[in-house]
């Protein structure tokens, strides 16, 4: 009877290994090629993923440093921007104290001093007013207290534009064209 046992242990351990070495290994070599597939495309995704972050990364860097050169120039633009303001306040005051000094003026000689030369003079004689500027085909009398108070101004490439009211008597506006040479004077005076 033991020799029944042992000789039934050897027959079902020859089918165990029969059937062990029979069995399908397509099925777990597929499985282990997919997983090998599987695990390359993961390591090819993250090299990809990889690269893409240190693109990102260099991309940052790049941004930050634009950024910071953006911040310098902006910096000095904002500087160079105020300086012209001021700048151009000053010019503006001064181009207004021009106009200011001619119509302040009580004599046709004080009058002169704040237009722009050469500019023809006309005068009856030297002592006697009225007197006159012209403007290239345009002739202005001067006639003193007759220009009151800015009403408005614009600013051109080299010049600036100021407007007077005049008095009552005449009821126009007197446009003031200012250069700078030296300083401000008077280019020429149109009457609106």
């Amino acid at each position: 009877m033991k020799r029944n046992y042992i000789s039934f242990g050897i027959i079902i351990l020859l089918i165990a290994v029969t059937l062990i070495a029979f069995r399908e290994p397509d099925a777990e070599a597929v499985e282990l090629n997919n997983l090998e597939n599987e695990n390359e495309n993961l390591l090819t995704e993250i090299s990809h993923l990889e690269e893409s972050i240190e693109a990102s990364d260099n991309k940052v860097e790049e941004l930050k440093s634009e950024k910071q050169q953006l911040t310098e120039v902006l910096s000095q633009l904002e500087g160079e921007v105020e300086a012209l303001k001021e700048s151009k306040h000053y010019d503006f005051t001064k181009a207004i104290e021009t106009v200011e000094s001619y119509k302040q003026a009580e004599t046709f000689e004080e009058a002169s001093e704040s237009i722009l030369h050469p500019v023809q003079v006309i005068r009856k004689n030297a002592e006697d007013c009225p007197c006159a500027f012209v403007f290239g085909p345009q002739k202005f009398d001067w006639i003193p207290d007759l220009v009151l108070d800015l009403k408005e101004y614009t600013i051109k490439k080299d010049s600036l534009l100021l407007s007077y009211n005049a008095s009552e008597k005449v009821n126009e506006v007197y446009e003031f064209v200012m250069v700078k040479e030296d300083e401000w004077k008077i280019k020429e005076i149109n009457i609106h």
